[in-house]
């Protein structure tokens, strides 16, 4: 079902007819009834168009959708009764049940709103939102002692309460989902552009209602109120046929980076607002805003400490994992090795290295791609892993090379390990790869039996494995200084 196209060029001068169409009702009123028909005919269509949006993606936007499409709703309903009930001639209190059903707009939007942050913010954890509800209290606070209080200090405060809430809201999730916006620039699908600006309508619907009504002139405020909702209402039908017409994977979601500095200060200047404000207003509740704004300001630097942290940990993980199978690399394994040696010469203690690679390898990448030699090389890592002891190191060096050191092992018992590896990964490779013939070469070199110095050790390692290779493959060999390998072909 095709929905009609608004552009932004056509934003201004449909919002100024809309103006002066309802300054041109009878009494200029957001309550008359042609008015809250037009209002609530316009929000059955912003529904229906995040209704069949909601059809039309999957996953978790569907769920973000069916929210959005569940508030207008719950709005267009509200609006077409206000119309049934003036039609009948029935007087609106300015606080009645009605509003129960404008405010039920806002959690289903709002929890959409949460949703939709989540999936597409730009920065780890949850800094963004702390700091828009740090910077709308303190906003809202300042509005609220320099602007809004004198001008109601004689009306119901549950009434203002109420007026003021709508508004509030709105301008939370237009802060919570324009940070994407600042942050992803012009990387930013249409439609969530589109969501932002009917968002910002509604707010400017809220804030021209209220403070028409705080200063009296609601009779010049309702024209503007009246369409701003409708605009908002026509966005939010362009934002439904623009996510429709885009693809599903339109936009990467989940691209993490670090935020801007000065977003680091945007929670301190929020708190500073709402203190300023309870210095002018002499406010205790304010003070106590005031300090609960101070306390979003510290979750804010416990939030970035923890991800700092556990940024450290990721980069320090990386820096000695192998990508591919998990388990250490080359860097790891040469700063493990020195330690090792050390260690074993300190203590008097043997100290055995086992170097082993896969017999047929290549083969299997010529035969069956890149693909399955990743999945043998993953296999036999993990198999490895299982057999040797809770004290050894398995690190892989490059391609099909592993090396695992073996602290508290002589040749005899590092052979021992080597066997149980050898076992392993024949089984391994026999799983992923049936009737393959993949196995592994082994060769063992032990501190202080074959040298004392952890490099030649090494060597002396691999020689033994190039023993095995000779030997036929699939076998383990110790290093002999006596023999004097041939270097074969995997």
């Amino acid at each position: 079902m095709p929905l009609p196209r608004i552009g932004p060029r056509w934003v201004l001068p449909t919002a100024g007819l809309l103006v002066v169409f309802f300054a041109l009702l009878p009494d200029g009123s957001r309550g008359h009834a042609p008015g809250s028909l037009v209002q609530g005919l316009v929000e059955v269509a912003a529904a229906v168009a995040c209704l069949l949006t909601a059809r039309h993606v999957r996953g978790r936007a569907r769920t973000v959708w069916a929210l959005f499409a569940a508030g207008l709703s719950c709005w267009a309903l509200t609006d077409l009764t206000a119309a049934a009930l003036l039609a009948r001639g029935t007087e609106l209190p300015v606080l009645g049940p009605l509003d129960i059903g404008w405010i039920a707009f806002y959690p289903l939007v709002l929890a959409g709103v949460v949703l939709l942050y989540e999936r597409l913010r730009p920065e780890r954890g949850w800094q963004g939102l702390l700091d828009a509800h740090a910077l709308v209290i303190g906003v809202a606070c300042l509005a609220w002692v320099t602007t809004l209080r004198p001008a109601v200090s004689d009306r119901d405060t549950l009434e203002v309460t109420v007026s003021a809430l709508y508004p509030a809201l709105d301008l939370l999730s237009v802060v919570g989902l324009g940070w994407i916006l600042v942050r992803h620039g012009r990387s930013t699908p249409d439609w969530m552009r589109w969501i932002v600006a009917a968002l910002a309508c509604q707010a400017v619907a809220g804030l021209a209602a209220l403070e028409g009504s705080a200063v009296g002139i609601s009779t010049v405020a309702a024209p503007v109120t009246s369409a701003a909702y409708v605009m908002a209402s026509l966005m939010w039908v362009s934002a439904g046929r623009r996510r429709m017409a885009s693809h599903e994977r339109s936009w990467r979601p989940g691209v993490h980076s670090a935020p801007p500095p000065w977003s680091r200060a945007l929670p301190f200047l929020g708190a500073g607002a709402v203190q300023f404000a309870a210095f002018l207003s002499g406010n205790r509740i304010l003070g106590l805003v005031a300090g609960a704004v101070w306390c979003l300001a510290g979750l804010r630097i416990v939030e970035t400490m923890r991800i700092n942290q556990r940024l450290i940990e990721e980069r320090d993980r990386l820096l000695v994992t192998d990508p591919l199978t998990g388990v250490n690399n080359r860097r790891y394994f040469e700063a493990e090795l020195t330690r090792a040696a050390a260690r074993a010469m300190r203590s008097g203690e043997p100290l055995a290295l086992i170097s082993f690679d896969l017999d047929r390898f290549k083969a299997v990448n010529d035969t069956f791609g890149h693909g399955a030699g990743d999945d043998l090389l993953s296999a036999v890592s993990t198999a490895a892993t299982g057999v040797i002891r809770a004290g050894d190191v398995l690190c892989r060096l490059g391609g099909d090379e592993f090396v695992v050191i073996a602290p508290d092992a002589d040749a005899s018992g590092g052979t021992q390990i080597a066997e149980r590896i050898r076992v392993a990964v024949r089984d391994a490779a026999d799983a992923v790869i049936p009737g393959g013939g993949v196995t592994s070469s082994l060769g063992v070199a032990s501190i202080p039996q074959h040298g004392l110095h952890p490099t030649d050790v090494l060597l002396h390692a691999d020689e033994a494995l190039y023993t095995a290779k000779s030997a036929g493959r699939d076998c383990v060999r110790v290093y002999d200084p006596a023999q004097n390998p041939l270097l074969v072909a995997d």
